[in-house]
């Protein structure tokens, strides 16, 4: 069966802002006696273009009865989305009319709607379903969170929620340093997903080295060992997901995902927080760090103000060439911060039994064409007096 929000449930949508002082982080935390999920919430940007391209980041599930599903804000009013599914999804025929009906959309369609500021619509499907590469195309930006009710990876493990906010595809990247989970002995799954047809993947992890083609909206998933470090990169922007696998015998941590930073939007500050449930449900934490090689000083890399004593593990190209440096450690239930004079990515995270959460801690993101100037109209007449 396929799921849609109706419109009595259209006027969902939050605004959050400051007045430009002082930065946001913001940290949307799911906890439930049977569930747990996070996501680092982005601030929106308009970029200087026309059109927007979001592509969806989900999994299957072992249990038919959950969803695979995505939730689309609006930013701005009048924003025109085209929807092009991956997969069957039930999509209201007119998203402003409370009457409207809904229509069944395959893949190789798509519907367009109207959303307005706050207005919000998700879309999903159960029975094994996985929605990852659906396929949203809106003239102005979106908040676009993707993910799933109650996934699992591999399809047959156990079952946790997932959500991760996910970026227009000009704010993707092409180089990335991949840090295994800490406190999950389970490995985990890359799924990397591409926007363009011809995206050639190369990855290098420890002994093993692979390269695919994928096409725009595909996606190819591998997997890498709990002890192993990897660097990856395209010939194309891409998203890449980590996916902590899920066991099949409830004695680790539950699967969960984060969307691993590309070099380019490594930062040199992070303030983050762990989370946690009950007092009685406590989760193990930890952070994971990686550095590109040219920014490399253990000296320069402080954990709450003190320089980290810990070993580092070279990240190797297919070259054996060293690309970065990885590391993973436990950390207390507290606010952190990790600094340095160079830049590096942050990954947060906690696991207990049937329980997981993972956010990333931050990104810079710099896309082509997001300074600049956009003009409404075609031709100005300017006036230059004494």
């Amino acid at each position: 069966s396929v799921q849609t929000s109706d419109y009595n449930y259209r006027e969902k949508g939050i605004c959050i802002s400051t007045n430009g002082s002082e930065p946001l982080f913001i940290i949307y935390y799911f906890y439930s006696g049977d569930a747990t999920s996070s996501y680092l919430a982005l601030p929106y940007q308009q970029l200087l273009t026309d059109e927007y391209n979001y592509l969806v980041l989900s999994s299957k599930s072992s249990d038919d009865k959950y969803w695979s599903g995505f939730l689309l804000v609006g930013i701005m009013n009048n924003t025109t989305v085209t929807i092009y599914p991956s997969i069957v999804l039930n999509i209201p025929q007119d998203t402003q009319n409370k009457s409207s009906i809904n229509i069944l959309v395959k893949p190789g369609e798509n519907h367009t709607i109207i959303l307005h500021r706050k207005q919000t619509l998700y879309l999903g499907k159960n029975i094994s379903s996985d929605i990852t590469g659906t396929r949203i195309v809106s003239d102005k930006p979106l908040t676009v969170i993707s993910g799933h009710e109650a996934g699992s990876v591999p399809s047959d493990g156990t079952l946790e929620s997932m959500a991760q906010q996910i970026p227009p595809t000009q704010l993707w990247g092409d180089t990335f340093l991949i840090v295994p989970f800490a406190g999950h002995d389970k490995g985990q799954y890359i799924k990397v997903l591409s926007s363009l047809d011809n995206t050639k993947l190369i990855y290098n992890c420890g002994e093993f080295q692979n390269e695919s083609i994928i096409c725009a909206s595909e996606f190819h998933r591998f997997f890498v060992p709990s002890d192993t470090y990897c660097y990856l990169e395209a010939n194309n922007s891409v998203l890449v997901g980590q996916f902590a696998a899920s066991p099949s015998d409830n004695t680790d941590g539950d699967t969960t995902m984060v969307l691993v930073a590309s070099l380019d939007q490594y930062s040199k500050s992070f303030l983050f927080s762990t989370l946690n449930g009950t007092s009685q449900d406590h989760l193990n934490h930890y952070i994971s760090i990686s550095v590109p090689s040219e920014y490399f000083n253990p000296d320069n890399i402080l954990y709450d103000g003190e320089i980290i004593d810990i070993e580092w593990t070279a990240i190797y190209d297919g070259g054996n060439n060293t690309i970065g440096y990885g590391c993973s450690f436990e950390v207390s239930q507290a606010i952190h911060t990790v600094d340095s004079k160079g830049r590096l990515f942050v990954m947060v995270y906690g696991f207990r039994v049937q329980r997981a959460y993972a956010y990333a801690a931050g990104y810079m993101f710099s896309p082509e064409g997001a300074l600049g100037l956009k003009f409404s109209s075609d031709i100005y007449t300017i006036s230059e007096e004494d």
